[in-house]
């Protein structure tokens, strides 16, 4: 833990201890513990809003913590059944549309969406959506488990026009739970 005595001009100590600093960049040097935060004093457009040291150390493992607003790219497009790649899950939005069948949709394994998000802390998430844009009753569209990910909660988006399952997308959150392991729970 940082004393007041180690503390710089642009740098704050809570009653818990915890650092918090202000900054344009993550720190290259200094001793850091588990929960520091470093405010970015010069966001622009998509930069990060700041970073929370997740590993303790000189200077520690950092992770970014998004700004309010984000460029939004154009959603990853699947047609019948196809895998979801770590990739578009980063881009937080995916369309399908079943070919007068119901689709079904692999998510990335463990190792995967942990290189696809660098620095991911056990207990830290990031959100996705599944919009299905089928128009057919069968036109169901499921996301699937694969190595080092489970899912808690109902897998799978109904078509437009299914009567039984009232939406057309549904959102998950994926919990990174241990080294390459995630639990993708359904929140809407």
């Amino acid at each position: 833990m940082a004393n007041r005595e180690e503390l710089v001009v642009n740098e704050l100590l809570t009653p818990a201890g915890t650092r918090i600093a202000f900054s344009t960049a993550v720190p290259t040097a200094g001793t850091y513990k588990v929960g520091d935060l470093i405010i970015n004093t010069a966001p622009a457009g998509d930069t990060d809003f700041a970073w929370r040291c997740s590993v303790a150390g000189a200077p520690g493992t950092w992770v970014a913590i998004a700004a309010a607003t984000n460029t939004q790219a154009a959603p990853a497009a699947k047609t019948a059944t196809a895998a979801i790649t770590a990739a578009e899950l980063a881009g937080k939005l995916i369309t399908t549309t079943g070919v007068t069948a119901p689709s079904v949709h692999q998510l990335p394994t463990g190792t995967l969406l942990e290189a696809e998000f660098p620095g991911i802390a056990v207990g830290d998430s990031f959100d996705f959506t599944l919009i299905n844009t089928g128009t057919g009753a069968a036109d169901d569209a499921t996301i699937t488990v694969n190595t080092d990910v489970t899912i808690v909660g109902n897998p799978t988006v109904g078509a437009l026009t299914d009567a039984t399952i009232l939406s057309g997308s549904g959102t998950f959150r994926a919990r990174k739970s241990a080294a390459n392991a995630f639990v993708v729970y359904r929140i809407a």
